[in-house]
């Protein structure tokens, strides 16, 4: 016979088991469906990739899971994904694909694993919040906070439950993010109700900020309705560690090297670190400078205009743009904000930026945060130029030309009939082959309508490509071969 509830008092501690057991006393399969989205790098900001889901859990009374994770398109089944995640103890292995080898998970990657798993048996996570080391129930409200053990990820959680009906409505996890500033992973619990004697959440949020690398992680979030909950009598085979596992690789902690400074041509710097694989460009003019993209953290855009200052010293950064919203272009914003600089933006970016400078950085300020002021943006349309006695830039929003985001600026300059544009021109092999798509098209396209004399075209990201620059007469050349 399973338990009945799993519930908190309103007095903080958690009910004793004449109120509420503390697990099932067999072995149980949830399953749960519902949607999930992904914020990935689409054509505007928030853009989210929706796929339905089917989220099969598996739990005995030792400590072992399993969780099948299915997903596909909206109405395409039949291109289902499988991610298994199974957990024995304080191990834990996941499985990507159906065929690949079981990867034993470390570290942060096997907490994550854990917290998504634990999220659908919540049984389990009030059991570690009673025992663990660091606990404080004196928290405003009842709610309790706790720090899981070193070997579970080190972890510090909390707890919060209903005023009004005691039971768990929410599981937070808060943490600096290096992007996105104060940030949390949680999961929201909703309309309890029992079957075959326990008590489940026949509703729930899902939400994570967090990954394996923060940095290049995409926000996602699980809207799920429970389907099924039975007793199993017997979940042996299905919970047995995988027979064969590969070890995760260790990453080890990434140690960015220097920042590295290239000429790319008089008056146009590159400020690039291969380790995080961000750059930012500079365009000198008499009396200031440009920047051209801010890389994706706080710090990387901080060491970077720490940089810039130091090479020169005597010029103030006074603008600062970006060819389009994605992390490796934006992330580091804040940085470029708080030297002062200007941001120079089409609306939807500008408003973009807005957003960037309001997030809140309180668990580990940035150079922005301990700066306190508001930005300077100044919003333009279409076109856009910066010109002295000695240089010129002209920026051009592209747009969906760009077959990428619905804002993209190119930067041109005409004294030297050079291009610096982000990541659609061209892809390059490790042998330095090249290839052309639609972005590619899309790009040569609006040079030649706008009668641009394009003789080189530099390219950002990735930064560690064998071919950042090609010639005009290579992009013509590779949009015009039939593929």
């Amino acid at each position: 016979m399973l338990p009945a509830a799993l519930c908190l008092l309103a007095t903080s501690v958690l009910c004793p088991p004449s109120v509420a057991g503390d697990s099932p006393q067999s072995p149980i399969r949830l399953v749960y469906s519902g949607t999930y989205r992904l914020e990935a790098h689409l054509a505007k900001p928030h853009d989210t990739l929706d796929f339905q889901t089917r989220l099969t859990l598996l739990a005995d009374t030792d400590n072992r899971a399993r969780l099948d994770w299915e997903s596909w398109p909206k109405g395409h089944e039949e291109q289902r994904d499988l991610d298994t995640t199974l957990i024995a103890g304080t191990r834990v292995w996941r499985r990507t694909e159906t065929g690949k080898p079981f990867v034993e998970a470390r570290d942060k990657s096997a907490a994550l694993l854990r917290a998504r798993v634990e999220n659908l048996i919540p049984w389990r996570t009030l059991a570690r919040a009673r025992s663990a080391p660091q606990r404080d129930p004196a928290q405003e409200g009842g709610a309790l906070a706790w720090t899981d053990s070193s070997e579970l990820g080190g972890f510090a959680r909390r707890i919060d439950f209903d005023a009004d009906t005691h039971r768990l409505a929410r599981i937070t996890r808060r943490f600096a993010h290096p992007r996105l500033g104060d940030a949390a992973d949680e999961v929201l619990y909703r309309a309890w109700e029992e079957r075959d004697g326990v008590l489940l959440p026949s509703s729930l949020t899902m939400r994570e900020l967090d990954g394996g690398n923060s940095l290049r992680a995409s926000p996602g979030s699980f809207e799920l309705r429970l389907e099924s909950a039975e007793a199993v009598a017997d979940l042996t085979h299905e919970l047995a560690p995988p027979a064969e596992s590969i070890s995760e690789a260790d990453p080890g902690p990434v140690v960015p090297g220097e920042i590295e400074v290239t000429e790319l041509e008089p008056g146009v710097l590159s400020f690039a670190s291969k380790e995080l694989d961000g750059r930012s460009y500079a365009v000198e003019f008499d009396d200031y400078l440009i920047a051209i993209d801010a890389p994706l953290s706080s710090a990387l855009g901080e060491r970077i205009v720490a940089v810039m200052r130091e090479r020169f010293p005597k010029k103030p950064l006074r603008y600062v743009l970006f060819g389009h919203f994605h992390p490796w272009y934006t992330g580091g914003l804040r940085a470029f904000l708080a030297a002062g600089a200007k941001l120079v933006a089409p609306a939807g970016c500008a408003a973009f930026a807005e957003e960037i400078a309001k997030r809140p950085f309180t668990l580990e300020p940035d150079e922005w945060a301990r700066v306190a002021r508001s930005p300077e943006i100044e919003r333009f349309s279409g076109t856009r130029a910066f010109e002295d006695a000695h240089q010129r830039l002209e920026v051009f929003d592209i747009g969906a030309r760009s077959a990428h985001t619905d804002e993209y600026l190119v930067f041109f300059l005409p004294h030297t009939h050079t291009l610096l544009e982000d990541d659609i021109g061209w892809s390059a092999a490790s042998d330095g082959k090249l290839s052309f798509g639609r972005r590619s098209r899309g790009l040569y396209e609006f040079l030649v309508e706008q009668k641009l004399e394009v003789r080189s075209l530099w390219q950002s990201w990735p930064v560690a490509s064998p071919r950042p620059r090609i010639s005009f007469a290579e992009l013509e050349r590779g949009v015009r071969t039939p593929r």
